[in-house]
């Protein structure tokens, strides 16, 4: 099985791990650890299970497992303060949180990166950006509902085998309102770019939302959505679906009611859950405090209130009870 994850793809079946299609050369048990994270991404793995699975039993240091997730971390460009690849759930274990893309060996033979320029013709899947939606709020603490909005978005296209979704941190570098698609596509190399804003006052939203063809920079669809905020959940599926359809025209209906399938439908839990998401990316972004992290933990708390099968809300409340910058 072949897994694409920004500009890596790993070959299980023939032992590789490559970037931009260049080869790179691993010690075996890195590129065991990264397999198993990347094909166990849907949960958190624990060190006893890496242990049993990577180590097939043999004693073996908490010390040398941080050292060879450091040595994956690294391979990969990620980092432990960064976290953007692999976020360590402190006391629990690891879990890899980049979108991935599965291929087999026909589907990768046909999507094989080219070299030269980005925009001929180089895959099956056609690849998209989504890009953070901006706000249009007198109210700035609104940033966090564009941003979620912009990440669920990002998660939902990635469910999808005919398309590729450009990872959430690579995207969110190119600011709606400033960027240039030429940039874009050389820093990329996407076929589409999802972009918009959000307006909101009170229980009413304005969404506007629109999908560019790099190629020959039209807009291929666009849409507004003025609608009351309880209905939220139903617009997010209506451009999903929409984004998906356009893109590729091969999407099957069972996959769209897959993707539509959402991990709470309470309103009041999702807007907790993302107030909390962006009170922890205040505390990662800088040398962290209690405070911070406080702040966060009582949003995902209210969020667990509402929805106490909230599994997202679970995993960050953990991260920002242990204090880890990004988890």
């Amino acid at each position: 099985m072949i897994y694409q994850f920004d500009e890596f793809e790993i070959d299980t079946r023939n032992y590789q791990l490559s970037n931009k299609g260049k080869v790179i050369d691993v010690e075996p048990k890195v590129f065991d650890l990264l397999s198993y994270l990347v094909v166990n991404r849907s949960k958190l793995i624990t060190r006893d299970e890496l242990f049993k699975n990577i180590w097939k039993g043999q004693v073996v240091s908490d010390t040398s497992l941080s050292n060879q997730i450091k040595a994956v971390r690294k391979v990969i460009g990620d980092s432990g303060r960064a976290q953007l690849c692999i976020k360590t759930i402190h006391g629990r274990g690891y879990q890899f949180v980049t979108g991935v893309v599965e291929a087999d060996d026909q589907e990768t033979a046909a999507s094989a990166p080219v070299t030269g320029n980005p925009l001929e013709v180089r895959s099956k899947a056609p690849m998209v950006a989504v890009l953070p939606f901006q706000n249009l709020s007198s109210d700035q603490e609104q940033n966090y509902f564009c941003e979620g909005m912009s990440e669920d978005i990002t998660t939902e296209l990635s469910r999808f085998a005919d398309i590729q979704v450009i990872a959430r941190h690579s995207a969110f570098q190119f600011v709606s309102a400033a960027y240039d698609i030429g940039d874009l596509v050389l820093q990329l190399g996407v076929d589409y770019v999802v972009e918009g804003s959000v307006r909101r006052a009170g229980n009413q939203v304005r969404i506007n939302a629109q999908l560019i063809e790099t190629r020959s920079q039209n807009h291929v669809w666009a849409e507004r959505y003025d609608f009351p905020l309880e209905d939220i959940f139903e617009i997010q599926d209506d451009i999903i679906g929409t984004v998906v359809s356009t893109m590729t025209g091969r999407i099957q209906r069972i996959e769209l009611d897959r993707a539509r399938s959402r991990s709470t439908e309470n309103l009041s839990a999702y807007e907790h859950l993302l107030r909390g998401l962006s009170f922890h990316k205040i505390a990662s972004s800088s040398w962290p405090t209690q405070d911070d992290f406080a702040r966060a933990n009582v949003e995902f708390e209210k969020a667990l209130e509402l929805d106490p099968g909230l599994a997202r809300a679970h995993a960050w409340r953990i991260c920002s009870l242990s204090g880890v910058r990004g988890c």
